[in-house]
């Protein structure tokens, strides 16, 4: 079956006449509320775009992974706290904190006990220098990985470790630096 690109998405011809009446969806940026857009669901296109989300994640195009990964829960994709989730890692690359903690949002509330996602929403907190709240990410996501190993594996628990430690740090050191000040 021949597959041709419409509207930026790759279809088999047979439905190539179908997609041509669908308007142009815009791909999501950063800012974009994902649960907002409207596509046509279609499974197999989800999988696809989820494929090449993640093969631009590992090449390092984060802005391109980020955009894939909105545009597969938008077409409908499984698992879609793991395609917020993902999207949110592939923000805090970009180094945009505030729309990854906004998917880590949308991924807790897909699945309130995904350890990944709660872990993402700590590194989006430490990202914005919100120390406090990052290390009580890391509480919940260490206490739901004791409690139920959902997505918690040996790797996150140890990140999350890190993660914390990182966060006590930096508040210990923007209470010297407070401190200081008060001296001066």
């Amino acid at each position: 079956m021949e597959i041709r690109e419409i509207n930026g998405d790759k279809v088999p011809s047979a439905r190539a006449s179908q997609a041509k009446q669908i308007s142009a969806p815009r791909l999501p940026t950063e800012a974009t509320d994902v649960s907002r857009m409207h596509y046509v669901p279609d499974p197999v296109l989800a999988a696809a775009t989820k494929a090449e989300a993640t093969a631009a994640f590992k090449a390092g195009d984060f802005t391109t992974a980020a955009q894939l990964f909105g545009r597969a829960f938008c077409l409908g994709g499984e698992e879609p706290h793991a395609l917020h989730c993902n999207r949110a890692a592939a923000l805090s690359q970009l180094g945009k904190y505030d729309a990854a903690l906004e998917a880590t949002r949308l991924a807790i509330n897909a699945e309130p006990a995904f350890v990944k996602a709660h872990y993402r929403k700590a590194v989006a907190l430490h990202g914005l220098g919100r120390w406090r709240d990052a290390s009580t990410a890391c509480d919940e996501a260490i206490a739901l990985t004791a409690k139920e190993h959902n997505g918690g594996s040996a790797t996150v628990l140890a990140q999350l470790k890190s993660l914390q430690l990182g966060c006590a740090e930096a508040m210990r050191t923007a209470d010297e630096q407070a401190a200081q000040v008060l001296l001066e």
